[in-house]
């Protein structure tokens, strides 16, 4: 066994088969690629964001708090600078929760709920917040607000299964 300092990155790229030349996709579906550790873009393990490194590359300034690197086709690692345009976080925000509710029909996901589904799984697969779509179904009068009935009934259901041995 040799001796000395043990160069990581040397090992990484050279004699490893599951070596990707420094790229892969995140766990978020965003492109990462290494720079090495300690450089000035990267996060603590020595990667940066594609999409960022090709905005700064081509001469654009680092996005300041407030503002992100938006994929124009939606396509997370489609990161060519004529793909890429900068926004604001709420500009953001709003476009693709207007693009999310005119693509899903509220129908679909009112009997989605309505079969079980709980709004929470809903609003995480559509990328909204979870009051956000109570309101919308709620408001669109596809799903019935929750009577004061209802909810004693409910809770007394849940205080039943939490406590079986408990007397009312």
């Amino acid at each position: 066994m040799p001796t000395g300092v043990y160069d990581h990155a040397a090992v990484r790229q050279s004699g490893n088969g599951n070596w990707s030349g420094g790229r892969h996709i995140a766990s978020n579906g965003y492109v990462k690629v290494s720079l090495g550790e300690g450089h000035p873009l990267a996060d603590s393990k020595g990667y940066i964001y594609e999409h960022l490194l090709v905005w700064i590359t081509s001469g654009r300034p680092r996005p300041l708090k407030g503002f992100l690197i938006h994929h124009k086709d939606l396509n997370k690692t489609h990161n060519d600078i004529d793909n890429l345009e900068l926004k604001g976080c709420a500009a953001h925000a709003y476009d693709h929760l207007c693009k999310t509710v005119s693509e899903v029909s509220l129908d679909a996901l009112a009997n989605r709920y309505l079969a079980g589904e709980s709004y929470i799984a809903l609003a995480k697969e559509l990328g909204v917040h979870r009051n956000w779509l109570s309101d919308k179904l709620r408001s669109s009068g596809r799903v019935p607000r929750v009577t004061h009935e209802r909810l004693v009934m409910i809770s007394h259901i849940g205080a039943a299964a939490r406590w079986p041995n408990r007397k009312s």
